[in-house]
């Protein structure tokens, strides 16, 4: 009898995460939304795969390398760089 009030406890805490998990943070709501497909429809091709790409910045031990991330921004428009 305790086993079964457990389960039936348990299987109500997991659902209530769950659906409190499915909501997601505020920022990613949709009141950007309109904001987000105003600048993504003027990017061009090239520029909507340039801010898909995060590459690396530098290899441990290594400093990084200044004059090639500048050129990635400016040849690519990257989206990021991993430090």
């Amino acid at each position: 009898m305790m086993n079964k009030y457990c389960v039936g406890l348990l299987i109500t805490i997991l659902t209530s995460f769950s659906s409190f998990a499915q909501q997601g943070p505020a920022f990613l709501n949709e009141y950007n939304q309109i904001w987000v497909d105003s600048v993504f429809q003027t990017l061009t091709l090239d520029q909507k795969i340039g801010q898909l790409l995060m590459p690396r910045g530098n290899y441990s031990g290594k400093p990084h390398d200044e004059a090639k991330l500048e050129q990635w921004i400016r040849d690519y428009q990257i989206g990021g760089i991993v430090f």
